[in-house]
C-alpha cells in the first residue's frame, strides 16, 4: 500500500497540486500539458499503482475545464 500510495503522489497528487498552484489563473491564459501513459487506458495486475495513476491523468484531462 505505501508503495501505491508513493506513486499515486509522484504521479497523479503533485502534477494537481502544481497545476493549482499555477500562475494561469492570474493570467487567465497559457496552457498545461501532462504527458500520461498507453497504460491509463489498458487494465492489467502488472504495474497496478502505475496504471491506476495514468488513469487518473487520463480521467483529469477529459474534465479539465477549458480544454
Amino acid at each position: 500500500m505505501e508503495d501505491f500510495r508513493a506513486t499515486m503522489e509522484t504521479n497523479y497528487l503533485e502534477l494537481c497540486a502544481a497545476s493549482d498552484k499555477c500562475c494561469l489563473r492570474e493570467s487567465k491564459s497559457g496552457c498545461i500539458i501532462n504527458v500520461s501513459s498507453v497504460a491509463g487506458k489498458i487494465g492489467g495486475l502488472s504495474l497496478t499503482a502505475y496504471m491506476a495513476s495514468k488513469f487518473a491523468l487520463e480521467a483529469l484531462r477529459e474534465r479539465w475545464p477549458g480544454r
